[in-house]
């Protein structure tokens, strides 16, 4: 992180002199562990994520015995030492290029590994994954991969957290979970990261159905991708966590089979870790077959409390009715709440400055609905009858996840069980009250260490307006607490007047405070733009602070000639046009770029096909990263008699330099201090465009710039 002078890095995205000198302190890294660094400098795309450029990839491998050495046999271990524009890059990833050259350190320090390890450190992961698609694509290297472990950080601190792992991982999983020392994953994780649009470097490879586990610290993310990913944030025992989930990967993928790829299909595994025992590992069928017998097991329970605790039929069937209202009531609440609170100024759904706050005042809301359901309505059941009623809907509960989302069938199947089990072992009991009590307080025991991680992994994530994830938790803490809660209204006020006050309190304080803070800042970019001879400033990001500034600073700001005083615009010279043997028109151009450009965002409305330096980038937009200043061809496939419309962004992060700072300093000095610039961060845009036309009948083309 640091450079000769001890100075923090500066951002790094592509091309940058920052860039270029941290990636020479890494080499120089390697050498020190006695391994050669090889860097892989080429040009390539990669259009699912609209990106070109050269990258530069840092290459190490770090040979095993030779015992399994060849095609698919190696493991491949990734992090990436580029970072975004806004700041410095420490927990996103420096943090694992650390954790991957300790990992080295300690494998050189061990006897030989059977398979080879390839240390692959990317650039260009930021602005498209460009650096691990160049690898892939390109380094004769990458067809030895069998393998692959990645180490990302989306925050500063927190548990290293297994999120996300390829198809069929039961081999996997199982292999991992035999070596890992101190694991923090979940089946669940996977479920819904596998539904979310997110993408990491291990994306590359997984669309190449090569398996893999990816890991990453979550919280701190309101640092994430702004000044505030810095040295002093990132926490010791995250970065000591990411080196131990490293080693232990690499020496579990070592020491297991890798499947060849026709032989991929052995299924997934539902695992999540548990204190003392580590990653509880089951296949999906295991699960399946688990969760028919927890449906059974409640349906055994239901019967023997019915015939031993003298337990009413019409009384379960009450509870049915009883346990769906509290929780209904219960999670209204807790979103009526959190509704409230937004109302009230703070933001629904961001990472607010103090997030304890407002899932204080959910919570407490929740347990308010609760408690004045149960007031009401449980004075008529025994706590017995609705201990019944809850075995079974949470046995049903547990099937149903069981043969739908299978990888979360854990979150009721270990709550559900519990509840059977204990009920069975305490039928014998001839006090009901003292039975449902100890068969509840197990249940409660087990459902919170299973589900309070993933609740504070859920709020680390989304911030504390996730409700909709955090209803699942709370639907069934709450479902089991009403065993207890029938039949004590006199109890049950008592402590809804505690929820209410806690509620109260809560919201209060959360209304109170400001919603950021300079720890936790609102992400603001201030965006200069060039465009058809006029300029402009302009705000990107969180409304509420976009209001600030424009307070302090006194409006938008518009100047007719900052573009020329600038440095001029987008070249563009016709190189070569024709029409290929199946009719399409085409039209070879060289675009070179603004004076010190970071990114040239290339956009052909109209054009059927798009490419840049023979590598196919996509119409709508491509950013070549770091673009040369010799400029690159871009090639347009055309359809006769439609225009084109080319348009050209060049990109210049950072407003400091003087030619920029005498127009936007004003915007700079008022920023407030709980506002910090994110991902691009701070930049200066200007737009060029052209029309470009092919006549069918006389071959004729026409560019105009304007």
């Amino acid at each position: 992180a640091r450079d000769g002078a001890g100075q923090i890095s500066d951002p790094r995205p592509v091309g940058s002199a920052a860039n270029a000198a941290c990636r020479l302190r890494i080499v120089e890294e390697w050498r020190r562990l006695g391994l050669e660094a090889s860097i892989q400098e080429a040009f390539g795309s990669y259009p699912r994520h609209r990106s070109a450029g050269t990258v530069r990839n840092i290459v190490v491998r770090l040979p095993g015995t030779g015992e399994l050495r060849g095609e698919r046999q190696a493991i491949l271990c990734m992090a990436h030492y580029d970072s975004v524009a806004a700041g410095p890059g420490i927990g996103d990833d420096l943090a694992g290029v650390a954790a991957w050259l300790e990992v080295a350190r300690a494998l050189k320090a061990l006897p030989p590994l059977r398979r080879d390890v390839i240390f692959l450190l990317e650039d260009g992961e930021e602005q498209g994954l460009l650096g691990a698609e160049v690898f892939a694509a390109q380094h004769p290297w990458s067809a030895e991969v069998g393998v692959v472990v990645n180490l990302e950080g989306r925050g500063t601190h927190g548990p290293s957290r297994m999120f996300e792992t390829g198809a069929d991982n039961d081999w996997l999983v199982k292999a991992f979970a035999r070596e890992a020392k101190a694991p923090s994953a979940s089946s669940i994780s996977t479920e819904i990261y596998r539904r979310m649009p997110n993408d990491t470097d291990y994306t590359v490879w997984r669309e190449r159905g090569i398996p893999g586990l990816n890991f990453a610290f979550i919280d701190g993310v309101t640092s994430y991708h702004t000044p505030l990913d810095d040295l002093e944030s990132l926490s010791k025992a995250s970065l000591q966590h990411h080196v131990q989930n490293g080693l232990d990967a690499v020496r579990a993928l070592d020491g297991a089979e890798i499947p060849a790829a026709e032989s991929l299909s052995r299924g997934d595994a539902v695992f999540f870790d548990w204190p003392g025992i580590g990653l509880v590992t089951v296949g999906y069928s295991s699960a399946r077959a688990l969760s028919v017998f927890a449906l059974l097991l409640s349906f055994l329970a239901a019967a023997l409390w019915l015939r031993r605790m003298e337990v009413r039929v019409r009384g379960v069937l009450g509870g049915f009715a009883f346990v769906a209202i509290v929780v209904a009531a219960a999670v209204a609440a807790g979103y009526g709440a959190r509704l409230g609170i937004g109302v009230l100024g703070v933001t629904a759904i961001e990472h607010v400055a103090r997030p304890s706050f407002v899932v204080a005042a959910t919570l407490g809301s929740a347990m308010l609905g609760f408690f004045l359901a149960s007031w009401a309505l449980g004075r008529f059941l025994a706590a017995a009858e609705v201990a019944v009623a809850t075995g079974v809907l949470l046995g049903l509960g547990a099937l149903a996840l069981g043969f739908s989302v299978t990888g979360g069938a854990y979150l009721l199947l270990v709550p559900s069980l519990a509840l059977s089990v204990s009920m069975v072992l305490t039928v014998g009991l001839r006090d009901r009250t003292l039975a449902t009590g100890i068969s509840a307080a197990i249940a409660v025991a087990f459902t919170g260490v299973l589900w309070a991680p993933l609740h504070a992994a859920v709020i680390a994530a989304f911030g504390s307006g996730a409700g909709a994830m955090l209803a699942g938790p709370l639907a069934v803490t709450v479902a089991i607490l009403a065993i207890p809660a029938a039949g004590r209204s006199t109890s049950v006020s008592w402590l809804g007047l505690c929820a209410a006050l806690v509620a109260l309190a809560s919201g209060g304080l959360a209304t109170y405070f400001p919603v950021y803070s300079p720890l936790a800042p609102a992400h603001v970019d201030i965006v200069l733009r060039s465009e058809a001879g006029k300029s402009h400033v302009r705000l990107r990001g969180a409304g509420a602070a976009q209001a600030w500034f424009r307070r302090d600073a006194g409006g938008d700001f518009d100047r007719e000639d900052f573009a020329e005083e600038a440095g001029g615009a987008t070249q563009l010279e016709i190189l070569d046009r024709g029409t290929r043997a199946d009719g399409t028109g085409y039209v070879r151009v060289l675009m070179t770029p603004q004076e010190g450009s970071d990114v040239l965002r290339v956009a052909a409305t109209g054009a059927q096909a798009l490419s840049v330096q023979g590598h196919p980038g996509l119409p709508s937009g491509t950013d070549i990263l770091g673009p040369s200043p010799s400029g690159h061809e871009v090639v347009l496939d055309l359809t006769a008699g439609v225009p084109v419309t080319l348009t050209a962004r060049d990109v210049h992060f950072g407003l400091r330099e003087p030619r920029f700072g005498r127009f936007v300093g004003r915007w700079l000095e008022a920023r407030p201090d709980d506002t910090v610039p994110s991902r691009d961060g701070d930049r200066y845009e200007l737009v060029t465009s052209w029309e470009i036309r092919k006549d069918a009948a006389l071959g004729s083309l026409e560019a105009k710039g304007r």
